[in-house]
């Protein structure tokens, strides 16, 4: 229709090898290794599909066209310039101007990622296996989202000079009840942008996106002996994101992710407790009651992820490093000067940052800080269990499980907004309390 073509652009250069080896180099020892490139679909990693809102009629509210430096309308009449009615495809480009508008990015190119792994697996005595692994990931044309109407950097020097109002070229042409179309003046930033017709224009799915992933991992496995299994992993791992954050203004920042966890370890196991009472009489009883228990548990370490601290001016400078050592339980926040109200145990070193000299100024601090994390958490998770006979097709199951069995507390991350100085570095909530349940059931 009008030279586009009826359907999306095929992604047709999806090749995705796989290459894997094993090798038993003593009967005891084996190293595997591989590589593999996966491919994702686009349509699961956004749920814009492109579309105008001319076959609805949804009517912006418009609080104010000045600021807030008075009320535009009235609880008791809230749409004055009525309400909007559906325009079907009469209006042709012409649609939805004067309100935000949406599309997706073409090329329409699937995600991927290339993945490789290498690791030694050794067989110990106990029927104990022990693992040591290396793997990593590149994942590249991550779909992600902009608005194409951002300020261009080119008018920073220009101030406070955005705010200015001007005559609204669009007052009379647009429709009165569109965003633009309702004022007769209009800020002059919004006659700045690439797209001035529209408040905002987003880019849908732009394959911009890029992260890589290094880990080193281990695992111990002991298989089932003397009513025993444990099986214990450890993670030492990184994850950095290229960070795009606009295509207007292209700026670049290659940083640490800010789900990345550099230590994560595991240990789950399964212990039948080796109480038993055999004979009869008095000792079937305790038999009944004390013998043929099991106990199982998981236990999780992990470090907290990397913090991103902001201010009203955008991310503030970092005049030295924020992280400061000690036991969290005494980095909460929780004491203050009585005369200044100032923090005086921050969760990390509030003073630390300087604020940018205005909103004008671009930082060049990246959004997460790897030296700056939020606290780590630690939990244990176990369950007490046991079946007993009645008869010869009918049986009692008894269990009690403990979440967060020792009341251990995994406080969250601090307040990071430089400009809230009451909760800046400063812990608010924890989690991690501990439950308890019992339960019985008959099964037959």
């Amino acid at each position: 229709m009008n030279g586009n073509p009826r359907r999306q652009p095929a992604d047709k250069n999806n090749f995705g090898p796989r290459l894997g080896f094993a090798w038993q180099v003593t009967p005891a020892t084996v190293i595997r290794g591989g590589y593999g490139i996966f491919y994702s679909i686009v349509s699961m990693n956004t749920t814009f599909f492109g579309g105008l809102g001319v076959w609805n009629g949804v009517t912006p509210y418009v609080g104010t066209v000045d600021n807030g430096a008075t009320p535009y309308t009235t609880l008791a009449n809230p749409f004055p310039q009525g309400l909007r009615q559906p325009l079907g495809s009469s209006v042709g480009l012409m649609a939805q101007v004067g309100d935000s508008i949406g599309f997706l990015g073409e090329p329409r190119v699937n995600p991927y990622n290339g993945q490789w792994q290498f690791s030694v697996q050794r067989e110990l005595p106990a029927r104990t296996l022990l693992e040591l692994a290396y793997t990593g990931m590149h994942s590249v044309k991550q779909p992600e989202s902009f608005n194409l109407n951002e300020r261009p950097d080119v008018f920073l020097a220009l101030g406070a000079e955005e705010n200015r109002r001007v005559t609204n070229p669009f007052y009379g042409l647009f429709p009165a009840t569109s965003t633009l179309g309702q004022s007769s003046t209009i800020t002059q930033s919004r006659l700045w942008v690439r797209f001035p017709q529209f408040t905002t224009v987003t880019l849908n799915a732009a394959p911009t996106g890029r992260a890589l992933y290094h880990a080193l991992h281990a695992k111990a496995d002991k298989r089932l002996t003397h009513g025993l299994t444990v099986l214990w992993t450890y993670s030492f791992s990184r994850l950095m994101d290229n960070n795009t954050t606009s295509v207007v203004n292209p700026r670049f920042y290659r940083a640490v992710s800010a789900i990345d966890q550099k230590h994560v370890t595991r240990l789950a196991f399964v212990y039948q407790l080796p109480v038993r009472f055999t004979g009869g009489g008095l000792h079937k009883v305790w038999d009944r009651i004390l013998g043929g228990w099991s106990v199982s548990g998981l236990a999780q370490f992990a470090t907290g992820t990397p913090l991103s601290v902001t201010h009203a001016y955008g991310r503030p400078l970092r005049i030295r490093n924020p992280r400061l050592s000690g036991p969290v339980h005494l980095r909460l926040g929780d004491r203050r000067d009585p005369t200044s109200g100032r923090v005086l145990n921050p969760c990390f070193d509030i003073t630390a940052f300087e604020p940018l000299p205005n909103q004008y100024t671009v930082t060049p601090e990246p959004p997460a800080l790897d030296e700056l994390r939020a606290p780590g958490t630690r939990s244990l998770n176990a369950a007490f269990f046991k079946t007993i006979p009645l008869r010869e097709r009918l049986r009692l199951e008894i269990r009690l499980d403990a979440t967060g069995l020792t009341n251990t507390p995994n406080f969250a991350a601090p307040g990071t907004n430089m400009s809230q100085a009451a909760t800046f570095g400063v812990i608010s909530s924890a989690g991690g309390s501990r439950s308890m349940q019992g339960s019985a059931r008959i099964a037959f």
